[in-house]
C-alpha cells in the first residue's frame, strides 16, 4: 500500500502529534508499506527517516503525491492539505487528535470529515466530541520508554510537560503545601520549558519549597525515561481537557503510577494504573498524593498489576500501527495482513 500522511507538524518540531507521526510511519514502513509524509515544518536539520518527508508542498507537488498514493492520511485535520484530496476524490482517513474548533473553521472541518472515508479519534472522548468512526489511541515510544530493574527508585514525585498555566503544574506546588500542612513533605522534580517557569520557581520560593523541588528543564526521549525510572509518582494536573495524554503511557511504562485530572482523554490513557482528580482541584489532588505516599502497599500494587501490562499492550506502536492499517483496509475494501503488505480478495 502507497500511504501518504499530512502531520502539519512534524520533526525537528516535538510534539504529540510529531512523535506519533513518526512512530506510525516507521511502524508501516517496516511493514512493507510506502510512506511518505507532506508537512508544514520546515527543516532545520539534515533528515534521518527511512521514508521521503515533502516539507511546505505548493499545490501542484500536492496533486502530485495525491495522485502516488493508494490512500492518503491525516493525523489530525488540515484544511490546508485536505481540500486537494476531496476534489480528486482520494480516499482519505482523517484521525482526530484533538478537540474542533468552534466558529466557522470548526463547521469547515466538520463537514470536511463526512467528505472524507473514515474519521478515528484517539480517545472515546475526541470521539464522542468529533462524531469518528472508530477509536485508536495514539502509541508511546516502548522501545525507550520502559523499566530498568537496575534503577533505584529513589525520588517521589514528577510533572513533565510544558510550563504554561493549562498543564498545571502550579497545582502539584499548591498541593505540597496542603501536604506539608499534614507533616508529609515528598520531593518534586518538574520537567519542562515554558513561559510560566518564573512564577513557578517564585510560587515555590514563597512557599520555603526550594529544597523539595528541582526544576530539570527539558528532558527528551532516553534522558527523560531514565528520570522516569528514579520516580514513583507521576503527575498529570492538566487544569483543560487533555484530548489524551501520551506521557502517562510514558510514565506508566517506566513504572509510575500517574494521579491525573480526570477530563477529556487522559482517564483512558492512564487507565488502571493510578488515580484521578477533578481538574484545577489542587485539594482533591493533595488527597491522592496523600493516599499513595502514605500506602507504600497500595502504590506496588498498582505498579505490579497485571491491568498495567495489559493497558500497555494496547499503546505500543505495533499494536496501534496495525488498527490503523484495518481501518485503512476497509476503506479500501483490502483483506488486510498487519504484519505486510495488503492482499485484494
Amino acid at each position: 500500500m502507497k500511504i501518504l500522511i499530512s502531520s502539519h507538524c512534524f520533526a525537528p518540531s516535538v510534539g504529540g502529534i510529531e512523535t506519533v507521526t513518526t512512530l506510525l510511519a516507521e511502524e508501516w514502513t517496516a511493514a512493507g508499506h510506502e510512506v511518505r509524509i507532506v508537512t508544514k515544518t520546515p527543516d532545520a536539520s539534515a533528515e534521518h527517516h527511512p521514508f521521503p518527508v515533502i516539507r511546505n508542498p505548493s499545490v501542484g507537488r500536492l496533486f502530485l503525491e495525491l495522485a502516488w498514493c493508494d490512500l492518503y492520511f491525516q493525523n489530525n485535520i488540515s484544511l490546508q492539505t485536505l481540500w486537494p484530496a476531496l476534489i480528486i476524490r482520494k480516499p482519505t482517513v482523517i484521525a482526530h487528535q484533538t478537540w474542533l474548533s468552534r466558529g466557522f473553521s470548526g463547521i469547515m472541518k466538520r463537514l470536511a470529515c463526512v467528505l472524507a472515508g473514515r474519521t478515528s479519534a484517539i480517545s472515546e472522548a475526541i470521539r464522542t466530541k468529533t462524531g469518528g468512526d472508530v477509536v485508536i489511541p495514539n502509541p508511546y515510544q516502548d522501545d525507550i520508554f520502559n523499566e530498568d530493574p537496575h534503577s533505584e527508585r529513589d525520588k517521589d514525585l514528577i510533572f513533565v510537560g510544558r510550563l504554561v498555566s493549562d498543564k498545571g503544574a502550579d497545582l502539584v506546588i499548591k498541593a505540597l503545601s496542603i501536604l506539608a500542612q499534614r507533616g508529609i513533605y515528598p520531593k518534586l522534580t518538574i520537567v519542562g520549558e515554558g513561559p510560566e517557569s518564573p512564577y513557578l520557581r517564585e510560587l515555590a520560593s514563597a512557599s520555603s519549597f526550594e529544597n523539595q523541588i528541582v526544576f530539570a528543564g527539558k528532558k527528551q526521549g532516553p534522558e527523560l525515561a531514565t528520570l522516569l525510572r528514579h520516580h514513583r509518582i507521576m503527575v498529570v494536573p492538566s487544569r483543560w481537557a487533555e484530548p489524551f495524554g501520551i506521557v502517562a503511557l510514558e510514565g506508566i511504562a517506566c513504572g509510575c503510577v500517574v494521579i491525573g485530572s480526570d477530563g477529556g482523554g487522559l482517564p483512558q490513557a492512564i487507565g488502571p494504573c493510578g488515580f484521578l482528580f477533578s481538574n484545577g482541584d489542587s485539594r482533591l489532588l493533595a488527597m491522592q498524593l496523600e493516599r499513595l505516599l502514605m500506602d507504600g502497599a497500595e502504590l506496588e500494587r498498582l505498579r505490579e498489576s497485571s491491568q498495567r501490562r495489559l493497558h500497555l499492550e494496547l499503546h505500543t506502536p505495533a499494536r496501534v500501527s496495525s488498527q490503523y492499517l484495518a481501518l485503512f483496509a476497509s476503506l479500501l475494501g483490502h483483506n488486510e495482513n498487519p504484519s505486510g503488505n495488503p492482499s485484494r480478495p
